[in-house]
């Protein structure tokens, strides 16, 4: 399960910002050499590569991965529920995640909650599985706006929800009182 480019979809980007090679690698700040490796088959693309190289094209990080499988209407809707506060449909994302091309992501329109959710998400599937392509995901889908989101309980306070979330989602300012072991259950 790699991240990938795809090229044919920055091709196209670059001739709606009317940008050759050249001048997309200048205003990104990536390396000549960086930039094309990006699109082979066998390169995993650094994090802050792949944000530069959206940013300067003017789109979400995700929409610049390559592939598509059958469960992107499970992850946007797991997305949404999530969002609402549904804190059972955050605990299975590292599981559908896992089960997912990485990319699948990139086809789906995404609020800045839900990147922040996904990045969280991504973040419990690398520390439960320790594959670097789940850190690669969090990186680079992590919303750079400051805000937190909390799943909360009635008969808890901010500060116990708080003291209760595992390390990987504080890392991503997502608080809820959860168990890796909870993530981990679904994962198996």
């Amino acid at each position: 399960m790699r991240l990938r480019i795809d090229k044919q979809k920055v091709e196209a980007l670059m001739q709606q910002g009317d940008f050759n090679a050249s001048s997309l690698i200048v205003a990104s700040g990536l390396s000549r050499q960086g930039f094309y490796d990006m699109f082979k088959a066998d390169y995993q693309p650094v994090a802050r590569g792949v944000v530069a190289l959206a940013g300067v094209l003017g789109v979400n990080p995700l929409e610049l991965l390559a592939g598509v499988d059958e469960r992107a209407t499970e992850l946007r809707t797991l997305l949404q529920q999530s969002e609402n506060g549904d804190a059972r449909s955050f605990e299975v994302l590292p599981a559908v995640l896992r089960a997912s091309d990485l990319a699948e992501a990139s086809r789906v329109a995404l609020t800045t909650t839900q990147r922040r959710l996904l990045s969280a998400a991504s973040q419990i599937a690398f520390a439960i599985s320790r594959q670097s392509t789940f850190r690669s995901l969090a990186d680079t889908c992590m919303p750079d706006d400051g805000s937190a989101f909390f799943f909360g309980r009635r008969y808890m306070s901010a500060e116990q929800i708080i003291s209760r979330t595992p390390r990987p989602m504080k890392e991503r300012g997502v608080y809820g009182a959860f168990d890796l072991g909870d993530f981990r259950r679904h994962m198996a």
